[in-house]
């Protein structure tokens, strides 16, 4: 009687060492889940010890990056409003050299990166708007351009005489008008054309003149 004991124990002890060391290799195999620092968005919850949040749908009327209010579904089913800052990845632009206040960037001073954006104030500037725009202080060299530190080139200035292209899927002419007001490199103008105000985009020609881009026929 006591030999079949000790048999069934025996038996029990080996089948329990075989699963322990199957659900040792198994998870041994599987990689280690991480959070990554490269997440295109980040979310700093103001008060983490109200809940754990596992969902959240950011409340109406905002936009990241920034502070921004969240309806939130807590681990343990409540429902709460709760606050985060939300750092989001965006594509920025580096100076490769140094430009001083009024100076116009020149596209090979500058160097693509991406930068994580904790506030709307500090939101990089698109190429378009700095190659378009002057400088409202000195940068030094490695400094990343944003909004804030640029200032739209005036094209023209009200009343004067401006060239017109008029751009469609079928045509292309051009013309002459009157400014209506200032322009200024890559933003909305208008100009007068026989009586009538017409509405386009400051650009460059290949020479670096200034004309009103028009979409459709004149």
């Amino acid at each position: 009687m006591s030999q079949n004991l000790f048999s069934v124990l025996f038996l029990k002890a080996l089948v329990l060492a075989i699963l322990f060391f199957t659900l040792q290799t198994t998870s041994a195999a599987q990689p280690a889940v991480e959070s990554s620092t490269e997440a295109p968005t980040r979310y700093q919850w103001i008060h983490p010890q109200q809940c754990e949040p596992k969902s959240f749908t950011p409340l109406p009327g905002q936009r990241p990056p920034g502070l921004m209010a969240f309806s939130v579904v807590c681990a343990d089913g409540t429902k709460k409003t709760l606050s985060a800052n939300v750092i989001v990845m965006s594509k920025g632009y580096k100076l490769n050299k140094t430009y001083k206040k009024g100076e116009k960037i020149s596209k090979e001073d500058l160097e693509p990166t991406q930068i994580e954006v904790k506030s709307s104030f500090l939101m990089p500037a698109t190429e378009d708007d700095i190659l378009n725009q002057t400088l409202r202080k000195n940068l030094l060299a490695g400094s990343i351009v944003r909004n804030q530190d640029l200032a739209p080139e005036k094209a023209w200035e009200s009343r004067e005489t401006v060239p017109l292209m008029f751009r469609s899927q079928s045509i292309e002419a051009k013309a002459a008008g009157i400014a209506v007001r200032d322009g200024y490199f890559g933003q909305k103008a208008k100009a007068s054309l026989n009586n009538k105000t017409i509405e386009g985009i400051v650009k460059r020609d290949e020479q670096g003149k200034p004309f009103l881009e028009v979409t459709g026929a004149p």
